[in-house]
């Protein structure tokens, strides 16, 4: 798209010996960054609160998206990752709620929205460019305004930040079995304690991201660093509570117990002898 441009591919080999060298650096944090942005929303798409009954695939998803990186480089063209908020808005349209508990009851697992969706993205910037350009970018940005608060809602973050709030005594009022995992099964101080951690490391990514531009690139090596930082903050806390606090429960493993149960009448994970 570039005036003058007469070819694909981009020859790399037209920048000084000194800036392919020098690039290393920034691409390291941008294949960071992406690796990150892509394990992130894939692990929490396939939280044990989404009642998943298919397998995941994290190495599959990751090398698809390598590869594509790869060629998007070449011809220069953006670079391809998962995208939280509209993965985690997408799993919500396709789940039933419990509105009595607020617990997702099913997941209607597919490929076809996903396709249908993509595939109108695609459809609209081809045939629509000129009346989608007329449209002002607040308005654009009060939809990813929308998309945000509408997926903070189901966040555990979010959630214990509202308890921080709220008495103890209340904690049965609220709706859902996620929140109502910490108030069950971790006492509220230690609770709290947690949270207070994650608001702690928040504000330093918030201050790192929008301080500066050159601060800014630093944003990668900060998310990397919350890996050594969670290692440092489970000494405080016992292995019980991290697993709650952390939901690192088996998403898979919930969705095959549900199906089980349905098929089996009744029976459990452990308990059935093959699954679907």
């Amino acid at each position: 798209t570039l005036p003058g441009r007469e070819m694909w591919l981009i020859d790399i080999f037209e920048c000084p010996v000194w800036l392919r060298w020098a690039s290393f650096v920034p691409a390291l944090f941008a294949s960071l960054l992406l690796f990150m942005d892509q394990v992130i929303t894939t692990r929490l798409v396939n939280s044990p609160d989404n009642p998943m009954r298919k397998g995941h695939g994290y190495h599959l998803d990751l090398l698809v998206v390598s590869v594509l990186c790869a060629i998007c480089s070449l011809v220069g063209w953006p670079w391809v990752t998962a995208a939280t908020l509209p993965s985690l808005s997408h799993v919500r349209a396709l789940s039933e709620e419990d509105t009595e508990t607020g617990e997702l009851v099913s997941i209607r697992e597919n490929r076809v929205s996903n396709f249908l969706i993509h595939f109108g993205m695609g459809a609209s910037l081809l045939l629509l460019r000129p009346w989608l350009m007329q449209v002002p970018l607040s308005v654009f940005m009060g939809l990813f305004l929308y998309l945000g608060l509408s997926a903070a809602r189901n966040n555990k973050f979010v959630q214990r930040i509202r308890l921080l709030f709220c008495d103890p005594t209340r904690y049965a009022q609220f709706k859902g079995q996620g929140i109502k995992r910490f108030w069950a099964r971790v006492p509220p101080k230690i609770s709290n304690k947690y949270t207070l951690m994650q608001l702690a490391c928040f504000g330093v990514l918030w201050t790192v991201k929008s301080a500066s531009p050159w601060l800014g690139m630093a944003f990668p090596i900060i998310i990397a660093l919350l890996v050594p930082a969670r290692v440092f903050i489970g000494r405080f806390f016992e292995d019980s509570h991290l697993e709650v606090l952390d939901d690192c429960g088996d998403a898979i493993a919930v969705g095959r117990d549900l199906y089980n149960q349905e098929v089996n009448g009744g029976s459990t994970v452990s308990e059935a002898k093959h699954y679907p």
